[in-house]
């Protein structure tokens, strides 16, 4: 799987902040990111059929709208695009936030702190190494059933010319 073909949304209402996380992640991935500046922007998205491998989310979120939390827009994404690795990045370093974010399915929480952007860095690699087995599992999946096709092909076909034989003696 390439790089260039895994998509990354990020979710962030500082503008500012999301880009510099977009265009360092550019640099160092490759990846196909895109940015949103807040919950509903992402789901619309979304119910459009534009579905990411992978979400970066800010903690808090725009006080506008509905979804205000990344806690509620995990549990819309739940609904709605579930299996979809999230990170959740907060400037609070409040480990019952996080604990509640991973027990909700996030699949990392991050603090926004000096280390926090080779941290994601580090979490979006190991979501682009489980997207590659999970491309490698289908992979061999696909050659198992063609292998399975044609055994059974080859099992039919040496059947029916035992059976020939048989009533031609």
């Amino acid at each position: 799987m390439n790089h260039a073909d895994i998509k990354v949304f990020i979710v962030e209402d500082n503008e500012v902040y999301g880009q510099m996380l977009a265009q360092q992640l550019i640099q160092k991935t490759q990846f196909d990111i895109h940015v949103f500046t807040s919950g509903e922007e992402l789901v619309m998205n979304l119910e459009y059929g534009a579905m990411p491998d992978m979400i970066i989310s800010d903690y808090n979120l725009s006080t506008h709208g509905e979804l205000q939390t990344a806690f509620q827009l995990v549990e819309k994404l739940n609904t709605i695009a579930p299996g979809i690795p999230i990170v959740i990045l907060s400037a609070k370093n409040e480990l019952k936030t996080a604990i509640e974010m991973l027990k909700l399915g996030a699949f990392d929480f991050i603090v926004k702190n000096d280390e926090a952007f080779y941290l994601i860095l580090s979490s979006i690699k190991k979501v682009a190494e489980l997207l590659t087995l999970k491309h490698e599992i289908t992979i061999q999946k696909a050659r198992r059933r063609k292998d399975i096709r044609r055994m059974a092909l080859l099992f039919a076909l040496t059947t029916i010319s035992f059976i020939t034989i048989l009533l031609l003696k």
